[in-house]
């Protein structure tokens, strides 16, 4: 028996021991059998397939941008049997031709499924890519992000490999020949900052405050009185879907909730109130709200290098109460070993567009101790989703 005969052998006897029993539920068997087919499928795989279905990712992610362009997902997701080129191309002959073409490759990532030649149904990807978030999630990337990653290679070589640390000299500025950070620049252009914000409302299966101890911490920490006491800030909370979501949650908890972000996107919120607070507020400036049990953080740090994200929990520490207020950094986190895909190629991409990068867990306890600050605890998502990490005040 060949090496590549007993590892995949082996790889099939494991996933033969593994539970398949409510995978729909079990975030773990998914997980693990996950892993288990990726290496299966990477110990069948030629090493000249790898090679061609690397090279030819970039097409991959172009195609998905067309079919976006084309209005695809939406309409085969509302489509209650198969769909044809035909009828998704709404009489024009060009159209089918390259929506024929188009598909072949969609239905090869998994993006549609083929019925027949010139038929088409959605799975749950394709669903998935119909609603607004992933699709701006898409146009995100692609648009602003693709064209810096071509230039890479190159820029690395130019700086001898030294790493940006700097969120005004980077790739991004470099090939968009610009000094304005990527936020500022993305500000200036309308649709693009719209897009952006859609993108924002992206969230995992199971949001933080459904696996993190919120309701028994507010039952220890806030009486039904204490109704101006602050609860929950989402500093740099974009629109305030994160708060939205919790106030749905969690209707009658006491306390304010607020949302803190720049001038610019508190004037773009059209609706306010609810029962929440929209307030002005950069979080490189003093924390004016004092003694809130939860400053919440989520995707902030990732976007900004170690002396910037001191200089963020420098400007909020002296506002929280000891033994009573928490950070809480919802984040990725980058294990030492057998990193994601996912997790690995984000990191690059806050290389790419912030001059950052994504860090391990001694990595944040290092920062988070530099600023007086100690690890309570790290909480797990049950899904694929990031952890939080919560941490308060040195006493």
């Amino acid at each position: 028996m060949t090496a590549q005969s007993t590892n995949v052998s082996t790889l099939i006897q494991e996933i033969h021991k593994l539970n398949v029993s409510n995978l729909e539920s079990n975030h773990a068997a998914q997980a693990e059998m996950l892993a288990c087919a990726q290496r299966l499928t990477q110990e069948l795989m030629h090493p000249k397939t790898v090679m061609f279905t690397n090279a030819n990712s970039p097409l991959h992610n172009a195609c998905v941008r067309s079919a976006i362009n084309l209005d695809l997902f939406r309409k085969v997701s509302k489509a209650e049997s198969s769909v044809t080129a035909a009828e998704l191309a709404g009489g024009s002959a060009d159209k089918r031709i390259f929506i024929i073409r188009l598909m072949r490759v969609l239905t090869n990532i998994g993006f549609v499924k083929e019925d027949g030649p010139g038929k088409y149904s959605a799975t749950a990807v394709t669903r998935d890519m119909a609603t607004p978030s992933s699709e701006a999630c898409v146009k995100h990337f692609f648009d602003q992000i693709c064209p810096v990653i071509a230039t890479l290679p190159q820029y690395l070589e130019d700086h001898d490999y030294k790493l940006p640390t700097d969120p005004q000299k980077g790739p991004f500025q470099d090939y968009y020949n610009t000094d304005l950070t990527s936020y500022d620049y993305w500000s200036q252009q309308p649709p693009v900052i719209d897009n952006f914000n859609i993108f924002m409302g992206l969230r995992g299966a199971q949001p933080w405050f459904e696996w993190y101890p919120v309701e028994q911490q507010v039952s220890d920490n806030l009486k039904k009185e204490d109704q101006e006491t602050v609860l929950l800030i989402d500093i740099a909370g974009g629109n305030g879907h994160d708060v939205q979501a919790f106030k749905n949650r969690f209707p009658s908890f006491p306390g304010r909730l607020m949302v803190q972000e720049r001038d610019a996107v508190i004037d773009e919120i059209e609706e306010k109130g609810g029962g929440i607070e929209y307030v002005k507020h950069d979080m490189f400036n003093p924390q004016p709200i004092k003694g809130a049990l939860y400053y919440y953080f989520h995707h902030i740090f990732h976007n900004w290098s170690d002396a910037d994200c001191l200089s963020i929990l420098h400007a909020l520490i002296p506002s929280m109460t000891i033994n009573h207020s928490r950070i809480l950094l919802h984040e990725h986190i980058v294990p030492t070993t057998h990193c994601s895909l996912r997790t690995a190629s984000l990191d690059l991409q806050m290389l790419l567009a912030h001059s950052a990068r994504e860090r391990t867990l001694e990595e944040f306890e290092t920062l988070l101790n530099k600023a007086g600050l100690k690890v309570v605890k790290v909480w797990q998502a049950p899904d694929e989703g990031e952890p939080v990490v919560e941490a308060m005040v040195m006493g």
